[in-house]
């Protein structure tokens, strides 16, 4: 619900009291009236008639604020254009931010989701090393993080690897590290056997040797002269 529309404001034909009803009102009610009519230009005509004097007198005062009404367009136009230039510094400044802040955090959550599902190994994570902000140092922490990572997953399978070889013994406290296997001429011999160790490994060769023979021949009968 708004105010009833302005009257339209019309010049009488005839310059006279009585073609101002405001006036003649004013006459017979001893009141100040006032009316506010539309111009054709879509300006505000004021018309105010007062009475004056002891005799009857009555003055009417015809106002059309032409400049006040430019200022409230004025005053318009500045709001709608600061309205605008409002709009397009935030649009702007969102652009900016979508890619300052938003753009590297995508890449950062994307590499930590590749990172978790472990579907490839030398995962690169963006280091950023242009930023000083928050943003790069979160990029190298999340960077330092993924590569201790994934040093620790190599530590974890080299050392599965080692303790599942049959022959691999090491002392307690010791830290596996998975290298290639040495070769055969770089393995230095455990015990090296002396003469006399020759000579009794011989002898129960010998004696081994003959009582496997002789196991047969008593078998069927057979005795064997000295």
């Amino acid at each position: 619900m708004g105010a009833p529309p302005l009257p339209d404001y019309r010049e009488p034909q005839v310059d006279n009291a009585n073609a101002w009803p405001e006036l003649d009102r004013a006459r017979s009610e001893s009141l100040t009236q006032i009316v506010l009519r539309d111009a054709a230009d879509g300006t505000h005509v004021i018309n105010a008639a007062a009475p004056v004097g002891l005799d009857g007198e009555t003055l009417l005062i015809t106002r059309n604020p032409i400049d006040i009404t430019e200022r409230v367009r004025e005053a318009r136009s500045t709001v709608a254009l600061v309205t605008l230039l409002a709009l397009f510094v935030s649009t702007m400044l969102s652009l900016f931010l979508a890619q300052t802040i938003v753009r590297p955090l995508r890449e950062l959550v994307q590499a930590a989701v590749r990172v978790r599902q472990g579907r490839d190994r030398q995962v690169e994570v963006p280091r950023l090393p242009d930023r000083r902000d928050e943003i790069g140092m979160l990029a190298r922490a999340i960077s330092d993080m993924t590569h201790a990572l994934r040093m620790r997953i190599d530590a974890v399978m080299c050392a599965a690897s080692i303790g599942s070889s049959p022959k691999s013994a090491k002392p307690a406290g010791s830290t596996p590290s998975c290298r290639a296997p040495p070769s055969r001429r770089s393995i230095s011999p455990v015990w090296s056997p002396t003469s006399s160790d020759r000579a009794r490994i011989a002898r129960k060769t010998k004696g081994a040797t003959s009582s496997s023979m002789l196991q047969p021949a008593r078998q069927f009968g057979v005795v064997l002269a000295p």
